[in-house]
């Protein structure tokens, strides 16, 4: 039993530490994505 809670424990520390990097590289992304819109705004859909 005790084993099965170690390897829970485990998991749950590899889950949030991969979800950690997932928000920080969107995070870097949202922040470089909303840097290049600064500089270089969007065409409105429809429009050539």
């Amino acid at each position: 039993m005790d084993e099965i809670l170690a390897d829970q424990i485990d998991i749950n520390e590899s889950t949030r530490a991969q979800i950690d990097a997932l928000s920080s590289a969107l995070a870097e992304l949202q922040a470089s994505r909303s840097q290049n819109a600064f500089f270089k705004p969007r065409r409105p859909i429809g429009f050539i």
